[in-house]
């Protein structure tokens, strides 16, 4: 049985706009950084310096909010690290705490987040010592099968170089 859709039905679009935060908004104060995330963007960030590729109108920055509007929803998204290559700047005194593209300079020309192919997921879950040891129980099969293998096939790791 195959399943056919009216050519007439259209996916509608989500919306985006890109809106002024409300002064009431409230962003949260909770840190979101984790063990390995801010090596991991600061070697983003560095690498940029070392090239020479820096300047005060750019935004680089980790778990930083990034603010749109979607289907009149108001949506804030803290990825991993982020560039922008200009941005207006904030007043004397002010610090910024989020960015809405378009409205604040140009649009986002980097997001990034930092995965895992664990099972654990994302960098930013501490694995459990079970976890832990469970992956190295698994490696240490697979390493197992994988030499049961050649063995099968006749060849022989000691002799090879």
């Amino acid at each position: 049985m195959v399943l056919q859709t009216p050519t007439s039905a259209k996916r509608q679009e989500p919306l985006v706009t890109w809106e002024k935060l409300p002064d009431d908004f409230i962003l949260p104060d909770d840190p979101v950084e984790n063990i390995l995330q801010p090596p991991l963007a600061a070697a983003l960030t560095d690498a940029l310096g070392a090239a020479n590729r820096l300047n005060s109108q750019m935004l680089i920055a980790s778990n930083f909010g990034l603010v749109t509007t979607v289907d009149q929803k108001i949506v804030v998204k803290a990825p991993d690290w982020l560039y922008v290559p200009q941005v207006l700047p904030v007043p004397e005194g002010e610090i910024r705490r989020r960015y809405t593209p378009n409205l604040e300079g140009n649009p986002v020309g980097v997001v990034m987040e930092f995965l895992s192919d664990t099972e654990a997921g994302e960098y930013s879950e501490r694995q459990r010592a079970d976890v832990m040891a469970n992956n190295l129980e698994q490696e240490r099969q697979r390493n197992q099968m994988l030499m049961a293998k050649l063995q099968e096939l006749g060849i022989d790791l000691n002799t090879l170089s």
